[in-house]
């Protein structure tokens, strides 16, 4: 297979012979039907797309990016996710230009399912290889004001554990302490829950210091005792 389109029609063809008409509602019900499925178990869906991975690998060696792209602009939310998977697979091959694909994918047909993933398992891995471009970027996707972009900023490091920059979250965490979103609100405590685990100490001192939502301080200290003074 030559052609990246010829790809994506070949295994839209497998989807579609093992997808479960009747899971599709549901699916698309718990994503508050943001979204159209196709009716795809996620093992079944990994199943499958596997065997394409591994079928198809000069072609995705070539051209991942351009694939990538093209399941992004699919109907069906399963091919989102095929799109995501693919990348992760490429996560150590990402270039200094590929951020720019990275926001592209958060930006658009947004909701929690794919920007935790894009920020947790590439934006994270991609300011660990570039992190000459963390500064500016973050920067950037702070002024722009948008949900999904600020909760990036917030969660892109929940794999890092003890490398967590704890300054640069707590800073963010202050900065959007008084945003009423839930997804933010979210974040910021889920983000302090990960580096808890770590660094309980300093998440109770800033907890206990810092104004911040109920659900925020809640989800922070899901995990700990006697952390309120």
């Amino acid at each position: 297979m030559k052609r990246a389109s010829d790809w994506i029609e070949a295994l839209k063809e497998a989807f579609v012979k093992e997808a479960d008409a009747e899971r599709a509602p549901k699916m698309a019900a718990y994503m508050k039907n943001k979204f159209s499925f196709i009716g795809l178990s996620a093992p079944v869906r990994r199943k499958i797309q596997s065997i394409y991975f591994k079928n198809s690998q000069d072609l995705l060696k070539r051209d991942w990016r351009s694939v990538v792209e093209l399941l992004w602009r699919e109907n069906s939310r399963e091919f989102q996710y095929t799109a995501i998977d693919l990348m992760v697979k490429h996560k150590r091959n990402l270039e200094l230009a590929d951020i720019q694909l990275i926001e592209k994918l958060i930006v658009q047909k947004s909701w929690w399912d794919s920007v935790d993933l894009l920020a947790g398992h590439l934006v994270g891995i991609y300011f660990q290889k570039y992190p000459d471009t963390k500064q500016v970027t973050i920067q950037r996707w702070d002024a722009s004001g948008n949900l999904w972009l600020l909760r990036s900023v917030l969660i892109f490091q929940l794999k890092y554990k003890a490398e967590t920059d704890s300054e640069l979250l707590f800073k963010y965490c202050v900065n959007y302490a008084e945003n009423k979103n839930f997804f933010i609100r979210k974040a910021i405590g889920w983000a302090l829950r990960e580096l808890a685990k770590t660094s309980p100490e300093s998440v109770i001192r800033f907890v206990n210091e810092t104004n911040l939502a109920e659900l925020s301080k809640r989800e922070a200290l899901k995990h700990l005792r006697n952390s309120i003074s």
